[in-house]
């Protein structure tokens, strides 16, 4: 954690819809004054680390190089695009998982996403970036995975929704601990799953992440 003088915090005001969708307004703040400077000095501890988690609201610069640093590290890199930004050629080179939500894939590949047969095209078009592997998240459709030896929908957990403020970020966190922790692509991809239904169900952003005992217990009702 770093401290910028002269300048505040980022923050963001979100705005919920009726139907429980979200718009988000930040303001970047300090966030916007970061750079490859700051990524490379905390280099050392991605020999501790499982899994490098970023997305773009810091200038590219910064986030490019953590990815570069994590991938000649051996470290899996998380990359959610948001918000979705013009990138240069080769951003995405060293990005092991890129997960755009639905509006996200539309800019990124030029398909217009609606459905598990739109999101395919999509995810398919973005993996042609350079990524390995790309999950397109669905809302209330679930999400579809795109990799190696791997294309194919999973189903979305049956929860009420009250927000979706954080789900991408429940999401993801989700995931990553699930990469982290040794389960496959598919087992971790559920796990994120999991954590982004718990948080719909919820008001609110941070308070509404579930614990891990309630994550595992809504994946095992997925398999019984």
């Amino acid at each position: 954690l770093r401290k910028t003088d002269g300048i505040a915090s980022g923050i963001a005001a979100i705005f919920i819809l009726p139907d429980g969708e979200n718009h988000v307004n930040p303001v970047y703040g300090a966030n916007g004054l970061c750079d490859r400077q700051q990524s490379f000095d905390v280099r050392g501890a991605l020999s501790t680390t499982g899994v490098l988690l970023c997305q773009q609201e810091i200038p590219l610069p910064a986030t490019k190089a953590a990815i570069d640093a994590a991938a000649r590290a051996g470290v899996v890199v998380v990359l959610d695009p948001a918000p979705v930004r013009q990138v240069p050629d080769g951003f995405y080179d060293s990005v092991t998982v890129l997960t755009p939500n639905q509006g996200e894939a539309s800019t990124m590949s030029g398909i217009g996403v609606t459905d598990a047969v739109s999101a395919r095209s999509a995810a398919s078009a973005i993996r042609n970036m350079g990524t390995e592997t790309v999950i397109v998240t669905l809302g209330d459709q679930g999400a579809w995975i795109e990799s190696y030896g791997i294309s194919e929908l999973l189903d979305p957990f049956d929860v009420p929704v009250v927000a979706s403020v954080a789900a991408g970020d429940a999401f993801n966190g989700g995931l990553g601990v699930g990469i982290a922790s040794g389960m496959d692509l598919l087992d971790a991809a559920w796990l994120g799953m999991a954590s982004g239904a718990i948080c719909v169900s919820r008001d609110g952003a941070q308070e509404a992440m579930g614990s891990k005992t309630e994550v595992l217990a809504l994946m095992d009702s997925k398999t019984k």
